[in-house]
């Protein structure tokens, strides 16, 4: 977020007032809005780029990560017995963090999956879905449920 200060006009009081989903909409674009000022670097450092380089990124992106193996799954889960006071509780088999989502009296179903059809598409300005929408996505989400 502080190589975003300078380059979009933000200044750190200005981000630290922005709301989370700003902050999403604002990081979203990070990469496009520092590549003009990176392009010269970012150029360098590929010349040097060979062919098993180029090769080695292309098999990095097809690999899936290996499974883990007993050990590191033993490892793993004796980190968690010793430092269980540390660690947040784990919920139960069958639970959620987070509640389910009540439908919202009142509103149609065909209004809500327009919607929800609507914010897929990309229809809403970002100030109405940080305020208007997003509280109620999960809601919006149960009530279109509804139907099927």
């Amino acid at each position: 977020m502080y190589a975003l200060i300078g380059v979009t006009g933000y200044d750190l009081p200005t981000l630290a007032a922005l709301t989370i989903p700003q902050l999403h909409w604002l990081m979203r674009g990070q990469g496009q809005i520092l590549y003009p000022r990176l392009r010269p670097q970012l150029d360098a450092n590929w010349a040097h780029m060979d062919k098993d380089g180029v090769a080695k990124i292309l098999r990095g992106r097809a690999a899936e990560p290996p499974p883990p193996t007993r050990e590191e799954r033993d490892r793993a889960e004796a980190y968690r017995i010793a430092h269980a006071f540390y660690l947040p509780s784990t919920p139960a088999a069958g639970t959620t963090l987070v509640p389910k989502a009540e439908p919202i009296g009142g509103l149609p179903v065909a209004t809500a999956r327009a919607v929800m059809a609507f914010a897929e598409a990309g229809g809403f300005p970002e100030n109405v879905w940080a305020d208007d929408v997003a509280p109620l996505w999960h809601q919006i989400q149960a009530t279109a449920a509804q139907g099927t």
